[in-house]
């Protein structure tokens, strides 16, 4: 066994300890927002160990590799939640929800906020379309961030 690993001395590089502090700050923010959008928000808790709790609307893009899904709280409380796991920004994504009305953006991990590009819903909110898609009735019109998550509130 390497003697070294076993002394206090031996000095540990780490990538968060060099980054940027406004990257460490930027990543402190989102975890603090997620926690109280979390805390906050009853359909991403509600109903975690029901069924009725969560629906997909699409997990088949592997074209584009964007995954989204229904939270729900009970009632009519619900978030729609999209995933873009590619580093191109999916401009023009149209996305299947459950109900007419204001989808507004509650978290955008891409935000600059949070130290990213600060793609996103165009003035924070979607409104949906009479326009069928993934089986629903109405969608709304997206600009997916890369390699990030956004998570829409819904409002009649």
């Amino acid at each position: 066994m390497d003697k070294d690993v076993l002394t206090a001395n031996v000095k540990f590089e780490c990538a968060l300890v060099k980054a940027p502090e406004t990257w460490v700050e930027g990543i402190q923010r989102l975890v603090r927002d997620l926690n109280r959008f979390y805390c906050s928000t009853t359909a991403l808790h509600a109903l975690d160990f029901v069924p009725a709790g969560f629906e997909w609307i699409d997990h088949d893009d592997a074209q584009r590799s964007v995954i989204s899904f229904i939270r729900r709280g009970g009632q009519e409380a619900f978030v729609v939640v999209v995933c873009n796991f590619t580093p191109t920004v999916q401009m023009g994504y149209r996305l299947g929800v459950p109900q007419p009305g204001t989808y507004r953006e509650r978290i955008n991990t891409d935000s600059a906020h949070y130290g990213g590009s600060n793609l996103g819903t165009p003035l924070g909110m979607a409104i949906a379309d009479a326009i069928a898609c993934h089986g629903r009735q109405h969608s709304i019109l997206l600009d997916v961030p890369p390699l990030a998550t956004v998570m829409l509130e819904w409002f009649a």
